[in-house]
């Protein structure tokens, strides 16, 4: 990539199985742990990782990672049971990708149960969805990324700092997207429980 360092790197996934790896999750962390250590990295971390893998790392680290990086939308509150709550209280920043899901125009969220709310919710805040829907993925204490090519889409993005969502409107949307069930990814992984498909 011809760059002094990288300011973050991630370990993508958490296929760490003998079927389809050759190294433990453990090594792998004592291999980032030396990206840093050699100053090729500033800060590293996971992806997609469970509380038991988390759990592993942190029983071996001498640095434990800093980012957790997650499917995370309304729809899908915990990719993995309780890893939010374990990484907060870790002291790991958990990342949303794919945060905008249920606003995007999809054969399965489109006309899903925040839709109504969304809508009222843009109307009284003076938003764009993409704003609400980040803001109340921030206000989760999780960090949304999204992307685009499109200069306009990234500073409507930053507008998500600009208002908050009062604690009603906050819980409302909390309590009406967990009604509702969509993983994007990693189906097989994290709902069939196999590992490396």
């Amino acid at each position: 990539m011809d760059l002094e360092f990288l300011d973050l790197y991630l370990i993508h996934s958490p296929f760490f199985h003998p079927d389809i790896s050759y190294i433990t999750v453990e090594e792998a962390w004592r291999q980032m742990e030396k990206l840093v250590e050699d100053g090729k990295a500033k800060n590293i971390g996971v992806s997609n990782f469970n509380t038991e893998m988390l759990g592993k790392i942190l029983k071996v680290a001498k640095i434990k990672p800093q980012v957790d990086q997650i499917e995370f939308h309304l729809y899908l509150q915990n990719q993995s049971p309780g890893i939010v709550e374990f990484c907060q209280n870790n002291d790991i920043l958990v990342e949303a990708f794919s945060p905008l899901t249920p606003i995007l125009p999809h054969k399965i969220t489109n006309g899903g149960p925040v839709d109504e709310l969304v809508e009222k919710l843009v109307k009284k805040y003076g938003v764009t969805k993409n704003q609400l829907i980040l803001r109340w993925v921030y206000q989760s204490g999780v960090l949304p990324v999204t992307t685009s090519s499109n200069k306009d889409r990234l500073k409507e993005a930053l507008g998500m700092f600009d208002f908050a969502i009062d604690k009603d409107d906050f819980t409302e949307l909390t309590e009406l997207g967990a009604t509702f069930h969509y993983r994007g990814f990693f189906h097989k992984y994290f709902e069939e429980g196999k590992i490396g498909m």
